[in-house]
């Protein structure tokens, strides 16, 4: 339990958390547009809340060419900028409000929104924010140029380099590939955290709990969309798996 890992896509819950407290605070407001953010972007005339809700229509970067692409050059540093402009012209994949889809674009746009309304870098509203207030020791955001993982830690794996091969790979299978250092800004405020396991318990009761909202804005969070599938619902940064409250 005490080592660290990236913990991938749980970042969203923690970025998710950051907007919903600013929201909170008066300094912006969950159905405000994304637009002005994002001058030169294809917002799909989406919101804030849409965003945060995977409800955006606003394309994906993360398409298996990108990823491809990543895992030959797995050490480039990305910004969030450049994530997004991936996409700046890419037409929305469906009006806004109307569909649900897993864009990782929406929670790399929701770190941006947050840096914009604060001057502060996600890094420091993240920790100051939540793994401060919860002494989350393990937990950390890196830099964008780090790729380093703090001791203990485990390592990641997946099969072979390339995202689209098929679901049942032919015997025998790819060999394994150690990702462990791989850059993890090409993920920003999708993905890029750091923690133990130790420390996911515990952000998982306050997640549930809202103990860094207060019960109004939690209230917000746990009120879901559709996915398609019937056994998940999915809130403002969090996902409800047949009543199971989780952060992806």
């Amino acid at each position: 339990v005490s080592d660290h890992g990236r913990v991938g896509s749980i970042t969203k819950s923690f970025t998710a958390t950051v907007i919903l407290q600013l929201a909170r605070e008066g300094r912006l407001d969950l159905d405000d547009p994304l637009a002005p953010y994002f001058p030169g972007v294809q917002t799909n005339r989406a919101t804030i809340r849409q965003a945060l809700q995977l409800t955006s229509g606003i394309a994906d970067y993360t398409t298996d060419s990108f990823l491809n692409a990543l895992a030959i050059a797995p050490q480039r540093v990305w910004s969030p900028a450049e994530l997004v402009g991936l996409v700046a012209d890419e037409p929305p994949m469906f009006p806004a409000g109307t569909g649900w889809y897993y864009s990782n674009t929406n929670y790399v746009m929701l770190g941006m929104v947050a840096e914009q309304t604060t001057g502060q870098p996600l890094a420091r509203l993240i920790t100051e924010r939540i793994f401060a207030p919860l002494n989350m020791t393990g937990c950390s955001f890196p830099d964008a140029a780090d790729n380093a993982i703090p001791e203990p830690m485990s390592h990641g794996y997946m099969l072979s380099t390339r995202w689209d091969r098929p679901p049942t790979p032919p015997a025998p299978l790819p060999a394994l590939v150690d990702v462990t250092d791989f850059n993890p800004s090409w993920a920003a405020g999708a993905g890029q955290a750091i923690c133990t396991a130790a420390d996911l318990v515990v952000w998982a009761r306050a997640l549930a709990t809202g103990e860094l909202l207060d019960p109004g804005m939690q209230s917000q969070r746990l009120t879901y969309y559709p996915t398609g599938d019937p056994h998940a619902r999915y809130g403002l940064g969090v996902v409800d798996i047949n009543g199971l409250v989780a952060g992806i």
